[in-house]
C-alpha cells in the first residue's frame, strides 16, 4: 500500500469518511454499557433509596444521550451525495421589484456570506457588468 500512492491516497480518504461513524459507535456502546451499569446499581441497591436515586438519575442522563447518537449514527451511514464535495455557483438578481428587490438581493446575499463563515467554506465573488456571483466552495477549495 506504501509503494502505491493513489492506493494509499485511496485508504486514507476511506478511513477519514468512516472515522467519525467509528467514533459515534465507540461512544454508544461504552454509554450502553454504562447504562446496564446504572440498571444493575439500581436493582442491587434494593432498600437503599440513596442508591436508587443516583442510579436513577444516570439512567436519566444516558438514555437521552444514546438516543441522540443513534440519531446521528443513522445519519452517518446514509450514502453520501456525490456532488457534496463540489463547488458550487450560486446567482442572486435583484429581478422585478425595483429598489426593494435589490434591499432582498443584498440581504440574501449576506445571509450566504454569514452561512459561509460559518461552515468555515471559501467565497468568492466574480462580478459581470450587471449581475454579481458569490462562488462558494467547501472546505476552502478553488
Amino acid at each position: 500500500v506504501i509503494g502505491d500512492s493513489n492506493l494509499l491516497r485511496q485508504v486514507m480518504s476511506d478511513r477519514s469518511k468512516s472515522e467519525e461513524v467509528v467514533l459515534a459507535f465507540e461512544e454508544y456502546c461504552q454509554l450502553a454499557e454504562e447504562l446496564e451499569g446504572a440498571k444493575e446499581l439500581f436493582q442491587e441497591a434494593g432498600d437503599d433509596p440513596d442508591m436508587k436515586e443516583m442510579a436513577r438519575e444516570e439512567i436519566k442522563e444516558i438514555e437521552p444521550k444514546m438516543e441522540e447518537l443513534e440519531q446521528r449514527i443513522t445519519i452517518l451511514l446514509l450514502p453520501k451525495d456525490p456532488n457534496d464535495d463540489r463547488n458550487v455557483m450560486l446567482e442572486i438578481r435583484a429581478g422585478t421589484g425595483g429598489s426593494e428587490a435589490s434591499i432582498f438581493a443584498g440581504d440574501l446575499l449576506d445571509v450566504y456570506r454569514k452561512f459561509i463563515q460559518t461552515e468555515g467554506w471559501h467565497d468568492g465573488r466574480v462580478e459581470g457588468r450587471r449581475r454579481r456571483v458569490q462562488e462558494c466552495c467547501p472546505g476552502g477549495q478553488g
